[in-house]
């Protein structure tokens, strides 16, 4: 077996791993092999002309899921909109669907999102009526320590390269999900690949 299919088995073996441990913890979960079932998939959980928020999600963007989604909803993402981006962050936490990828999970279970400003974790948590969380294999870590460091180093250092800042200046918030929020329908798509960071 090539080094290509044997990454992409390993990769699904952990997605469906991580799957049981999510399911334990009752969450809703999809796993993918392919990106383009993945975003069919999740533009079927938006029903038509909802609103959706979507923050700082290298994942989401990487699928093509915003372009994909303003042919049927109407979209909040703070990253296009400079100008009112503060505005866009309130309103990407008050939307019908609110998408985020997770910077990190262990295989206990635990999902943990990273944010700067506040938007993630408010959207992860409170307001939208339906929260479907992004999650490639790349960032599937074996427990909850883990899966912090991993988050607070890897994604972290690359989001700070990115955007040019101190990493310290965008290392604000940390949430751990052990479980999916009591308001809102959750989903987590487990993508079977290396996306986002």
């Amino acid at each position: 077996m090539d080094y290509e299919l044997a990454k992409k088995k390993f990769y699904l073996e952990l997605c469906n791993s991580m799957e049981q441990a999510l399911k334990s913890r009752g969450w809703r979960t999809r796993v993918f092999e392919r990106l383009e079932d993945a975003k069919e998939a999740i533009l079927m959980e938006i029903p038509e002309g909802a609103s959706v928020g979507i923050p700082g999600s290298v994942t989401a963007r990487q699928l093509g899921l915003i372009d994909a989604l303003k042919q049927r909803a109407r979209v909040f993402e703070h990253w296009t909109s400079p100008d009112t981006a503060d505005e866009m962050r309130i309103m990407e936490t008050r939307a019908d669907v609110f998408i985020s990828s997770a910077n990190a999970a262990s295989l206990t279970g635990e999902i943990v999102v990273l944010d700067a400003t506040g938007n993630r974790i408010v959207g992860s948590t409170l307001g939208p009526k339906k929260i479907i969380f992004l999650l490639s294999a790349n960032k599937i870590e074996r427990d909850l320590n883990s899966a912090l460091q991993r988050a607070w180093w890897k994604a972290v250092e690359i989001n700070a390269i990115r955007l040019g800042v101190d990493p310290k200046s965008i290392l604000n918030f940390t949430l751990i999900l052990h479980g999916p929020p009591r308001k809102a329908e959750s989903l987590v798509v487990l993508i079977a690949d290396e996306m986002g960071y």
